[in-house]
């Protein structure tokens, strides 16, 4: 499902769908590649484990790539669950990113000839760093003079 004003950057949270759903949804929007950017990509709901979600992806014919460097690091999680506070939580999150340029730009670069989604565990991209990651890949898009990046969250 390709932007014809652009590339479209779409994210999902697990949490809330059963596999089948789950892969129900990246094919009804066309996704080819699944980009897992937990830290430690493990769950208690063991479908979404990277070896068995990888496993069922195969089976889907879609692509699985787990980027450890875009998962929040413990110690901003940690100050999340101790604070409560969002807004410091985002800034720590951004900070985190501007040591992964690399990383972002990589995943740019994979957003150019694949339809790509982010995916971690919160159902609320508002309460998740993909939002951030996805923001901060449509400022890399913006600053390089590409098209403008459509990003939609799926639910």
């Amino acid at each position: 499902m390709m932007n014809p004003s652009g590339p479209t950057l779409f994210t999902i949270g697990y949490a809330g769908f059963s596999i089948s759903d789950f892969i129900g949804a990246l094919r009804r929007n066309g996704i080819q590649l699944l980009v897992d950017i937990r830290e430690n990509p493990f769950s208690r709901m063991k479908d979404f484990s990277a070896k068995n979600l990888s496993g069922h992806l195969a089976s889907a014919k879609l692509e699985y790539l787990h980027l450890k460097q875009l998962g929040c690091p413990a110690e901003i999680r940690r100050a999340l669950k101790e604070s409560g506070d969002f807004l410091a939580y985002k800034s720590s999150y951004g900070r985190h990113l501007e040591t992964q340029i690399d990383t972002l730009n990589k995943l740019h670069n994979l957003l150019q000839s694949n339809n790509l989604c982010l995916m971690c565990l919160e159902q609320d991209e508002t309460d998740c760093h993909r939002l951030i990651v996805a923001e901060r890949l449509a400022e890399i898009a913006a600053s390089g003079g590409h098209e403008q990046l459509k990003i939609v969250h799926l639910k």
